[in-house]
């Protein structure tokens, strides 16, 4: 997909989709940019935060787990 400078985004989806996504969005009083941007905000605000649990520390649960089963 084109990716551009001018701060647009377009695109391409089937147009029942569309229309049930405008009714939808007209329905809670949001249009469709506010939607975009509040779900594109907290999207990125939990992308860039650090995980709880990091792939090691996961592994390193399941085998003391795995050894209090014993």
């Amino acid at each position: 997909m084109a990716r551009g400078k001018s701060g647009r985004i377009v695109l391409e989806i089937d147009p029942s989709l569309n229309s049930d996504l405008y009714e939808a969005l007209k329905g809670e009083g949001l249009t469709l940019k506010e939607w975009f941007l509040r779900h594109t905000g907290s999207y990125l605000a939990q992308k860039a935060q650090p995980s709880l649990f990091n792939s090691i520390q996961v592994a390193e649960m399941k085998v003391k787990a795995g050894k209090k089963e014993r």
